[in-house]
């Protein structure tokens, strides 16, 4: 039976999903809000008491942390964040699903949008840029537009969760390009959306249909789901893709036009999927779990 170390935080509820559904694993899972500090003592000349696991799945330790505004509480909390890092740092970076640095690296977009043609991946034309004048210009060559955020489409602020939805042009004022890099690209008339699970070179496609530009809008109420087959020149240049980055698991988006042309949109290296898991019962979470290389 496979052994699975889950690096997160208590309020993450696509682990939920693996601890409380999926079969064939054992797991630890280690919440980053609710370990205490004070009974903490890591002895670096001996061997890692973790060392039986499989795999480290890093998900998202140390987001529901409450900061201080107390320096010393701060410093406190810094040390403790520090020391947890060096511990887990230990494993072997082939053990990480997937390791940060490599999440950091291929969770970049502009580096995503620049890859995916080398490796046969199509996508809409863009453009990036905090001049208002290039992106008119890009609009009368290319079209209907939309923005879209560079960085993520969830905003934590305070008490608060805002969500950024890919937006037509015409529905924005372009007058924030002037001083906020704006990633624009051309709108695809789409037939649906495509949202992928990739874990080990294994892949789920499902298929999205939504009136919506984006289908994360009206929280997805209207979305019809389904599993489908790709084209195989697009599997290939996937995992082509994903081999580059480095990664052993990862969530991305397409868009199929009404023409059956596939459109690589993004790549989400630490991508949420629990939400799947509740329109197909069961297949979601073991292809997760059977995938995983141990």
């Amino acid at each position: 039976m496979k052994r699975l170390l889950v690096f997160t935080n208590s309020n993450d509820a696509t682990a939920d999903v693996v601890v409380n559904l999926a079969k064939n694993v054992e797991y630890i899972r280690f919440n980053s809000d609710e370990i205490c500090p004070s009974k903490i003592s890591f002895d670096y000349t001996k061997r890692n008491p973790l060392a039986q696991c499989d795999a480290v799945w890093y998900r998202r330790p140390f987001e529901n942390v409450k900061r201080t505004t107390n320096v010393e509480s701060f410093v406190r909390q810094q040390e403790w964040e520090e020391i947890v890092w060096n511990f887990f740092l230990r494993y072997p970076q082939e053990k990480w699903i997937n390791y940060p640095t490599r999440n950091w690296y291929a969770d970049r977009k502009i580096v995503q949008l620049q890859q995916a043609p080398f490796f046969g991946l199509p996508v809409p034309q863009w453009i990036v840029s905090a001049k208002k004048v290039e992106i008119k210009r890009f609009i009368q060559k290319n079209g209907d537009s939309l923005v879209k955020p560079l960085s993520t489409g969830y905003i934590p602020f305070g008490r608060n969760l805002y969500h950024i939805y890919s937006t037509p042009i015409k529905d924005v004022d372009l007058v924030f390009a002037k001083n906020c890099p704006t990633l624009v690209q051309r709108i695809i008339d789409k037939r649906y959306d495509v949202r992928t699970l990739f874990v080990d070179g294994n892949t789920l496609f499902f298929k999205l249909e939504s009136k919506n530009l984006d289908v994360r809008m009206d929280e997805m109420k209207d979305v019809k789901y389904d599993v489908i087959k790709p084209p195989r020149k697009i599997a290939d240049s996937y995992n082509k893709f994903i081999r580059f980055f480095g990664l052993r698991f990862c969530t991305s988006d397409f868009v199929v036009d009404k023409k059956g042309n596939w459109f690589f949109l993004e790549n989400n290296a630490n991508g949420n999927w629990a939400w799947l898991e509740e329109h197909f019962p069961g297949l979601v979470v073991n292809h997760f779990v059977n995938s995983i290389k141990v």
